[in-house]
């Protein structure tokens, strides 16, 4: 198995990006984050990729978080310069329009819950505890607020950033965090099944309504409208289009080619 901290591959248009610092809990490092602000552009730009799932190894997290040890060496090492090399680049990009499901389990801390918060669709197994310690060790979220504001409202978010105590599952799904809750032993077969019936559609259609979904949340109605009716003409005047037509009076699945 490849060591390294962040895995990338593509199988039926399904990119699967995992974090593999399983001995560690995945925590996050300079390596995991330089790894998997790379992934994500490569499947951005990845022409065999339309969906992605990201995940992670190994059975005790998603990921701890960040990595103290790293993290002291950087505050102690008095060069606050490479900071940087400790974000996720890629929190304000919608990836192109192709969307992302976020597949947790165990502990999931800190920058873990943003990639949530930033990924279309979230499926979480039973297990899964949500953590936000950042103000019990003294610094402050950067994306996750407006995140968790985007997605549960004030109240909830509220309640996840200043609490700063685990959050379970239950949570999850009654917050509307997690969009489904399933036996751990589940987890990977529902993910892929999603990933799958998100694959089977048309790509520029599928793409049409990640961005009208992400503009519905910042944009004044009438011009998501106007972004609304855009992408109907694209989509209408495409060969998906009329591929799907075909298939659906031919009775058949329908091979969509993105054009």
């Amino acid at each position: 198995m490849s060591t390294d901290p962040v895995q990338y591959e593509v199988t039926d248009g399904i990119a699967t990006i995992t974090l593999n610092r399983p001995n560690k809990m995945n925590v996050f490092n300079e390596a995991m984050f330089g790894g998997l602000n790379r992934a994500m552009a490569r499947f951005k730009g990845d022409e065999d990729a339309g969906v992605c799932i990201l995940t992670a190894a190994g059975d005790g997290a998603f990921s701890a978080g960040l990595d103290i040890d790293a993290g002291n060496a950087l505050l102690n090492g008095g060069d606050l310069s490479r900071s940087n090399q400790f974000e996720l680049d890629f929190l304000d990009d919608d990836m192109g329009g192709k969307p992302v499901i976020f597949s947790c389990f165990g502990h999931c801390v800190g920058q873990a819950a943003a990639l949530g918060g930033w990924a279309d669709i979230r499926i979480a197994a039973e297990d899964t505890l949500i953590s936000l310690p950042e103000a019990k060790i003294g610094i402050s979220a950067v994306s996750l607020p407006g995140l968790l504001v985007d997605l549960l409202g004030g109240s909830q978010a509220s309640y996840a950033l200043l609490y700063g105590g685990k959050l379970d599952a239950d949570w999850g799904a009654r917050s509307g965090f997690f969009h489904e809750v399933v036996p751990r032993a589940a987890l990977a077969d529902r993910t892929l099944e999603i990933a799958q019936e998100m694959a089977a559609q048309a790509p520029l259609a599928l793409r049409a309504h990640k961005s009208l979904i992400r503009a519905a949340q910042r944009l004044p109605h009438d011009e998501v409208i106007a972004k609304g009716q855009h992408y109907r003409q694209v989509t209408l005047q495409s060969e998906d289009f009329r591929e799907g037509l075909t298939a659906f009076l031919e009775k058949r699945p329908a091979r969509f080619k993105g054009r």
